[in-house]
């Protein structure tokens, strides 16, 4: 079924899949599944389903960012076009994720080097 979600092919509630799956994914530690399933959310969501889905594209794709190693501190920013997607669609159950994602992003940016 990864395989059929990642190739594209379409499923019922495939944005929903793609979303569950890709922070599955993150959380088993498979970034780079992870990454694939993200992207290819973003890309459904711009051309079929709307911002709801985009701005948890965004944010799955700053998690990734991450969870990367290194963490890859510029990618990550996709969390702040996150934040201002889910405010704009007052979607506050997911904005304390993102807004505590990009506090880390900010963090780890402004660490010293070692």
């Amino acid at each position: 079924m990864l395989e059929r979600v990642a190739s594209g092919g379409r499923l019922f509630a495939h944005e929903l899949v793609l979303t569950e799956l890709s922070a599955a994914c993150l959380l088993v530690g498979r970034v780079d599944e992870a990454s694939t399933l993200a992207g290819h959310l973003r890309e459904l969501s711009c051309t079929h389903t709307g911002h709801g889905y985009q701005a948890h594209a965004c944010r799955l794709l700053g998690d990734v960012a991450m969870h990367r190693d290194p963490p890859d501190v510029d990618q990550a920013a996709a969390l702040a076009a996150a934040i201002d997607l889910y405010r704009a669609m007052d979607m506050i159950l997911w904005l304390p994720q993102a807004e505590a994602a990009l506090a880390q992003v900010s963090a780890c940016d402004n660490a010293p080097a070692e």
